[in-house]
């Protein structure tokens, strides 16, 4: 089984669509995507996600799957730094987090990242559980099963 994971094209965020641009890279992506044969297409809910995935789906004639737990909203509010005018900032763009997590102490605490006393207030391990937990299931349901212990 070849996986092949895809973020979405040149998007616009609000509203939540593909620009001309992302339209073009996903018709070139569909191409590629439709000489290696192509048996289940899945895609986030988000509108640019499904988007995307249209482009190959006409062209292989497969239905879009769409993947709720997969949102982007989703895993933007669990792994968001609360602002002051109660917006969320994804805590990777965060001006003042960003040298935290990029700094070898964090890179070295490998998958456990979010145990840092910096970033423990947040809460991301549940977040961070929860997608894992959701993408075992999923390959799961594609008979694949995730070793966690091994890393396989």
């Amino acid at each position: 089984m070849i996986l092949f994971y895809i973020r979405h094209g040149a998007p616009t965020y609000n509203p939540d669509k593909l620009l001309p641009l992302g339209h073009s890279q996903a018709e070139a992506l569909a191409k590629r995507l439709a000489l290696f044969g192509v048996d289940e297409i899945y895609a986030s809910s988000s509108t640019r996600a499904i988007e995307t995935a249209e482009h190959t789906a006409r062209l292989v004639n497969k239905e879009v799957i769409p993947l709720d737990w997969m949102h982007e909203n989703l895993a933007g509010k669990e792994l968001g730094i609360p602002l002051s005018d109660n917006k969320r900032l994804w805590s990777f763009v965060h001006p003042d987090y960003v040298p935290i997590l990029a700094s070898r102490e964090v890179r070295d605490m490998g998958e456990r990242w979010y145990e840092h006393p910096a970033l423990a207030d947040f809460h991301f391990e549940r977040s961070m559980q929860r997608i894992g937990s959701e993408m075992d299931n999923w390959l799961a349901s594609l008979g694949l099963e995730h070793d966690r212990e091994k890393g396989m």
